[in-house]
């Protein structure tokens, strides 16, 4: 009985662990200090989690006191290790934001020019003068 609440704590703080990961993994992408080799780490951290997991639940095979916490831990992995899943969504995400921000520069590199253009001397003429 021992052994069993210490493998369910275990699987327990398991699942915490992944809970934070996504929540922590949403935030940075909200907060935008996120790149895209980001989601490969926390991929690659998702599935040592996962070995993990799927060791403690192993070793509680006999007590089907805990499928719905082994059920948890899976879905909650699947939406963080999946392709087109979380990472995926995030991958996208990322390029979102790269592309918004590269037309945001473009954008202002572009009114820039207007600006500057506006300022010249062949933008201040009156109408009459131009047919001249």
């Amino acid at each position: 009985m021992q052994n069993e609440q210490q493998q369910v704590y275990t699987l327990a703080r398991i699942e915490n662990q992944i809970v934070d990961d996504l929540r922590d993994r949403l935030n940075e992408l909200k907060s935008g200090n996120d790149d895209g080799m980001l989601v490969e780490t926390h991929i690659r951290y998702l599935e040592n989690l996962k070995k993990t997991a799927d060791e403690n639940i192993r070793a509680l095979d006999d007590w089907p006191s805990t499928i719905t916490l082994r059920q948890t831990i899976d879905e909650l992995l699947e939406i963080g290790m999946v392709k087109n899943n979380m990472p995926d969504t995030m991958r996208d995400y990322v390029s979102a934001q790269k592309a918004l921000v590269e037309a945001s520069r473009s954008r202002e590199a572009t009114l820039g020019r207007f600006r500057n253009a506006a300022g010249s001397p062949a933008w201040q003429q009156s109408p009459a003068d131009a047919d001249v």
